[in-house]
């Protein structure tokens, strides 16, 4: 952890900071203010009670901080309690402009079903699907630009579990954010059912 949080520390120091002559004092003292605020932090996104650490996250992500919010994702994605993992995978969804599937074709090499499917779909290692509108209040986000939820080609977001219907392709399928933090689940086509990753971080 202290490796990570020194990292968060230094990509927070401002560019043009970065870009200019270094004034070590000035340096020291923004990198001593920005560990000293996550060390205030840590214990509240640490604590063993589930509704502190919750309200942490919602605190934090409400800050557009970028360092901050990337320590409160990653902690919320590994989080032991399902509700902060599924607020922590709800915010990284929505504040994406893309997914993409990734497939290990190597390993599906040998079921001719599958690699048929994947052939038909023109589908290779890694499909990148682009966000169009997006809809917090139903967990909804389009893969086709419409109005409104579009249910033929969209996400849905329900706890651990991302569902999608994509009418540009023909598939739909079900992914769930696993222990160790990756979306793992199916991209169905004509019957086949295609195992998959969902990469979202």
């Amino acid at each position: 952890m202290g490796k990570f949080v020194f990292l968060l520390v230094l990509l927070a120091i401002p560019g043009t900071l970065r870009a200019q002559e270094i004034d070590a004092d000035a340096l020291i003292a923004t990198i001593t203010g920005r560990a000293e605020t996550v060390d205030k932090l840590l214990p509240y996104l640490e604590s063993e009670d589930t509704s502190v650490r919750l309200a942490a996250f919602e605190t934090i992500i409400g800050t557009d901080d970028p360092a901050l919010l990337e320590l409160a994702i990653s902690m919320g994605f590994n989080d032991a309690d399902e509700v902060v993992r599924a607020r922590a995978l709800k915010e990284v969804l929505f504040r994406r402009s893309n997914i993409a599937i990734r497939i290990d074709r190597a390993a599906l090499e040998e079921d001719e079903a599958i690699t048929a499917a994947l052939d038909r779909l023109k589908f290779g290692a890694e499909e990148v699907w682009p966000f169009f509108e997006r809809f917090p209040e139903t967990s909804c986000i389009n893969l086709y630009t419409r109005a409104d939820c579009y249910g033929p080609a969209h996400l849905n977001i329900s706890g651990l579990t991302v569902s999608f219907a994509n009418s540009n392709n023909q598939t739909e399928g079900q992914f769930v954010l696993e222990d160790d933090g990756i979306l793992r689940g199916h991209v169905n086509y004509s019957g086949v059912a295609i195992p998959a990753e969902m990469v979202v971080r």
